[in-house]
């Protein structure tokens, strides 16, 4: 279970592969600003997967709203700022203004750098 968009959000991971839903996206998240999403599953989902999914593996996005349609779990840690919050309320915060002011397409944004 990867809840955060929704509440029932899964991730499946089959072989080499995981397919992310509306919980991951290249270089983004799924929003949490619906009914039934929550911001603080959001954080704790994409902390598990990047604690928990190695490096090589290929995500497979629910949606496009990057340049590239799939990405590796590397490239994520990398270059996705979601997965560069050790604090939950900072990204709470962070998720909260993505809506207001990032558009796509998404692209890499280094640790520590501003996402727009």
């Amino acid at each position: 279970m990867t809840p955060g968009h929704s509440p029932g959000g899964c991730c499946y991971r089959l072989g080499n592969d995981l397919f992310t839903g509306d919980t991951l996206f290249v270089y983004g998240c799924g929003r949490c600003d619906l009914a039934g999403s929550d911001p603080g599953s959001m954080f704790r989902s994409l902390r598990k997967l990047a604690e928990r999914i190695a490096d090589p593996v290929i995500v497979h996005p629910g949606h496009r709203y990057a340049a590239a349609a799939s990405t590796t779990m590397a490239e994520q840690r990398r270059g996705n700022p979601f997965l560069h919050f050790d604090d939950e309320d900072a990204f709470v915060a962070f998720r909260a203004e993505h809506n207001r002011h990032r558009l796509p397409p998404y692209g890499p944004v280094p640790r520590g750098q501003p996402a727009w």
